[in-house]
């Protein structure tokens, strides 16, 4: 959905170093953890942010500017956010109106294979992400926490679901 004309995601903040590829601004903005910490000790973080957590030891946020970013370029803003980022939403901005998707991988063993197959983890963080799955996974599948739920056992499967669910919620936009 990257090149939709529809729809645009918005870019998340986060003080993870950036993978191999990854450009600021454009993957993420990356920033420092010192900056994070100033907003927070400031209570700025609802000020400037939509959303955001510390996830695997690192903070992720959603910026209302990037969202405004979105909305100027005429396309609805897709947020690609954890479970924390959905509590803090409905936590702090109850009447937020957005549409909740939770993607679901088939198992545990399964989410472990991806995350290793990615080469992007230390056996540390693959331990960290799969410890805080387990409670992700548990509040993703809890009825009433998401309007839609996808399992991704297939990837072509999964894209036509998620097709469905947004040509049902935007009338056939046919992305």
């Amino acid at each position: 959905m990257g090149g939709s004309k529809y729809f645009g995601f918005s870019c998340s903040h986060t003080t993870r170093n950036p993978r191999q590829g990854e450009v600021d601004g454009v993957h993420y903005h990356f920033t420092t953890v010192e900056k994070m910490e100033r907003y927070i000790a400031n209570n700025q973080m609802n000020e400037i942010f939509l959303e955001w957590a510390k996830v695997h030891g690192n903070y992720y946020g959603t910026s209302f500017a990037s969202i405004q970013d979105v909305k100027k370029s005429g396309k609805i803003c897709l947020l690609d956010i954890d479970v924390q980022g959905v509590q803090k939403i409905r936590q702090n901005f109850p009447n937020f109106w957005a549409h909740y998707l939770f993607i679901a991988p088939p198992s545990k063993e399964v989410l472990k294979e991806r995350l290793s197959h990615r080469g992007t983890e230390t056996a540390e963080s693959l331990n960290r992400r799969l410890m805080n799955a387990a409670d992700e996974l548990d509040y993703g599948l809890t009825p009433g926490n998401f309007d839609h739920i996808i399992v991704n056992n297939n990837l072509d499967d999964a894209c036509k679901d998620l097709r469905a669910i947004i040509n049902s919620i935007y009338c056939n936009v046919n992305i």
